[in-house]
């Protein structure tokens, strides 16, 4: 998987969309932005790769912080929360990353007859540091 084509450039990053996440590469204030995008786009694959650890870190704490759903239908289909990375921010100045995991369930799939509804959208945020270890933030 890679980085082709910016869908947008800002001040202090450039924004990529892969597949249905959204990837900023965080972009200093020193140094030449072209530099910056290459170093950026030079760790996204070990990003990109750490997604699946990231979402089973996530599953962890919506099962902490929401108990009452464990071993529930979601879904309909699965007894676990679809949970997705539906933001990426790369920081190339560290070698860093924050991923944005929420609960993608539809609002028609999450309130079933007679199962409790979801939480209204479920966040939380994972930090990567340029290691590779991750870190619950919220």
């Amino acid at each position: 998987m890679s980085i082709l084509v910016a869908i947008a450039s800002h001040a202090n990053s450039e924004e990529y969309q892969v597949d249905r996440t959204i990837v900023w590469i965080m972009i200093p204030d020193h140094g030449m932005r072209t530099d910056w995008i290459a170093e950026g786009q030079a760790i996204f694959d070990a990003v990109w790769r750490d997604k699946r650890a990231v979402v089973r870190l996530s599953q962890s704490q919506f099962d902490l912080q929401h108990p009452e759903f464990q071993g529930q239908s979601t879904s309909g289909l699965t007894t676990e929360p679809l949970l997705a990375v539906r933001g990426i921010w790369i920081r190339p100045i560290d070698g860093s990353a924050l991923y944005e995991v929420y609960d993608v369930s539809p609002l028609e799939m999450s309130n079933i007859p007679g199962e409790d509804p979801l939480p209204n959208e479920f966040t939380v945020d994972i930090a990567r540091d340029r290691h590779g270890a991750l870190t619950i933030l919220s």
